[in-house]
Formats: structure tokens, sequence, C-alpha cells
């Protein structure tokens, strides 16, 4: 297994996440969290109300005398974020804070969370030997965000710098605002920390998040998420019953939401046996994600026209050589972006050639066909290194991506 490991990972970019990455221009509210802040996400903060600009000449990072602080307004502002997020039930997995004493006294103040202080977060607003050197941060916080976000772990906090925000996502923010992050696509979301309305906050939309009373819950949650027809039929059946067939074509699913479906069905789905996701740009960190989630019951899988590569279509291959893949006796993903030798090793796992154990894999389809479907354009291939390494430490059922 070690070896296929290996393979896999060589395929791997070796870009890392950039830092300066597209954002979206609309402005989310703290109540909009229920209904977008999702797993493997980070919720990135500038620190609170501070009055003035930049830190004394005499700044010491050890000591919050030579520092510029929060003033009573700032950790006004502090608690009253913390409060409104607790109120919203919005949990975090991590909550990390630069080392200068007005973003640290803005995470304990917020009191969301143990707090843990990071250098990957403090500012390079100014040289040093105030600022710390701004390329070694930035890197560090790159080298984070691609290997220490877990995709199916509870949101993580930051509490960070104007220019930090920045870095990420071209968006200048207010004290005490921010931005909330995806690590798979680089893709952020301005967040406007003004105090909630609780008079009239819907308690439906945190039962959309998370729905109880159902057998599959967060496979429900994360179809709501998606939304369209076609998701959302899907995400009631969820919610009455955990799912055999899931068959979820043309439904507007992206590699985001691909890793949430991933991980949902990890989790609640043990016996899925015929799955769809084709004519979806759900690129190579979705298939990955996706394939690595299959249970051994699976049968039949289609990614037609996801907008796969090589790196997606190798591991489809290295998955369907394992115990995880037994039963598959359909596997259709024409239409993608494989090489001819990428092809010819999809196309070697057909009848029988698995060996004993597995099942004849009777229907594979593999060769790319001359039209797409009307309105298909395949999307862009996101982050993909950044979501196989948090991939190592998250409980997806096949090993095949993993080194644990």
């Amino acid at each position: 297994m070690q070896g296929t490991v290996t393979m896999v990972t060589q395929l791997l970019p070796l870009v890392l996440l950039a830092c300066s990455t597209p954002a979206t221009s609309n402005t989310l509210g703290l109540a909009d969290l229920t209904l977008e802040l999702t797993r493997g996400q980070v919720l990135v903060l500038r620190h609170a109300l501070a009055p003035g600009g930049g830190d004394p000449s005499d700044f010491d990072v050890d000591d919050c005398s030579t520092q510029r602080n929060l003033d009573s307004a700032g950790r006004e502002q502090s608690v009253q974020i913390g409060s409104d997020l607790r109120f919203l039930g919005v949990n975090f997995s991590k909550v990390l804070s630069s080392p200068w004493c007005r973003c640290l006294e803005t995470a304990t103040l917020m009191d969301v969370g143990k707090v843990e202080t990071v250098s990957f977060l403090g500012s390079f607003y100014q040289a040093p030997p105030i600022g710390f050197p701004k390329a070694a941060t930035v890197q560090a916080l790159r080298d984070y965000l691609g290997s220490n976000v877990d995709a199916c772990a509870p949101p993580q906090l930051f509490v960070s710098h104007h220019v930090v925000v920045v870095e990420l996502s071209g968006f200048a923010v207010d004290s005490g605002d921010g931005i909330l992050y995806d690590p798979v696509t680089g893709t952020s979301r301005r967040v406007s920390t003004d105090r909630i309305d609780r008079t009239k906050q819907v308690p439906e939309q945190q039962a959309v998040l998370m729905p109880t009373g159902c057998p599959c819950p967060r496979l429900a949650a994360a179809l709501y998420a998606i939304g369209g027809s076609v998701c959302t039929e899907a995400a009631g059946a969820a919610m009455k019953e955990c799912p055999t067939s899931l068959h979820l074509r043309n439904a507007g699913i992206d590699a985001a939401t691909a890793v949430q479906l991933a991980c949902a069905l990890a989790e609640e789905v043990p016996a899925l046996q015929s799955f769809s996701v084709s004519y979806n740009n759900i690129s190579d960190a979705g298939a990955v994600a996706l394939v690595n989630a299959m249970p051994p019951t699976v049968t039949e899988i289609g990614m037609v026209g996801c907008g796969i590569s090589d790196t997606g279509g190798q591991a489809l291959a290295a998955w369907a050589r394992t115990d995880a893949a037994k039963q598959l006796s359909m596997l259709c993903v024409e239409e993608n972006m494989f090489s001819a030798s990428v092809q010819q090793s999809l196309t070697a796992l057909g009848g029988s050639s698995r060996g004993s154990g597995f099942a004849e894999l009777s229907t594979l389809v593999v060769s790319p066909q001359d039209e797409p479907p009307p309105g298909y354009e395949p999307g862009p291939i996101p982050n993909l290194h950044a979501y196989l390494t948090a991939s190592s430490r998250i409980s997806l059922r096949s090993p095949v991506l993993t080194s644990a």
C-alpha cells in the first residue's frame, strides 16, 4: 500500500497555495455563517478596534505595554462578536492568533475556544524589527493552509491583522471584520461582524446547517448547501433514509462542495452501491475526495465530464485495485482530461484483470467523447495540494491517498 501512496503523492502539484486569491463581492453577516460556514473553512478576522496605526519604535512582541492595544470599544466589540457566534452555534476546531497583544486579547475576549499563538499570523505591516519578515511569514501561512486544515473538521478561526487579510483575499476590512476563506478553492468572501438582531434570527437556518432527527444529517446538510433541484430532492430523501443509490448529475457541484459530500458520505453512508456526479465541475480535488469516501459496497461510479485530469485519473485507477473497490462492476469516466497513458491505466482495470476476489469490471467507459452536453464548461482545477495534504489527517474509508 505504501507504494501506491508514493505513486499517487508524486503526482501532486508542487506549487503551494498562492496567498493572493480571488474574492467574491458579496458580504456575509454573522447570521449568514449558519448557512455558509462549512467544515474545512477558515474564518479570518482582523483584530478588534485598536486606535492608531502600526506600533511604537520600542515595540516588543512579548510586552503589551510597548504595543498598540485594544481600547474599551475594541474590548466590547470582541466580547460581542464572540457572544453572537456562540448564540449562532458556530463551533471552531482551532482558534489561532497572532502573537500581537491586540489580536490575543480579541481572541481571548471572544471566548469561542482555547487560543493558540502562531507566528504566521503576525503583522508585517512594518519592517523588522517591529514587524515580522513578510516573505517568511507568508510562506509559513501558505504551508499551514496547505497541510493543516482538515477538510472534515469544524472550521478554524484566525485572529490576525489587516495585512494578512489583504494578503489572503485582496479585501481591506474594518477592525473586527474579516473573510471566510476556503483552502480547497483558495477563494474568500468578506464577513461583517456587525451585531446580529437576535429577534430576527431564524432557527431553521441552524437546522439546515446540521439537521437533527434524520439518519444522514451531514449528507442532508451538504446537499442543502449546494442547492438546486437535484441536490435539494436528494437532501430531502437523506433526511428520511440513508441512500444506497445517489445520482447527482449536472447538479452544480464544484470541488469544494464535493469535499463536503465526501466527508458526509464517509461518516454516514456505509451501504452506498450506485453513485454518480457526472457533469459537475468537481475536478481532481473533488474526484479524489469522493473516491476516497466510497464504501466497499459500491458497485457503480459515474464521473463523466467532471474536469478530472491525470492526477485524479491515477487516483481512480489506484483506488480501483484496493479492497474498497472489490464490488465495483461499473466505472464511467469519459469526457475528462486524461492523457493516453492514464486512459490506458484505467482501461487495464476492465474484465477480471484486477484478480481474484474482485468483481468483474464489466462496464468500463474511459475514452473521451467528441461533444460534451450543452452548456457544460469544465472549471479550473483548484488547490489540489491543500486538499490532499489535509486528507492525510481525516478518516475517509480508503487509504489510497493517505500515509496513515
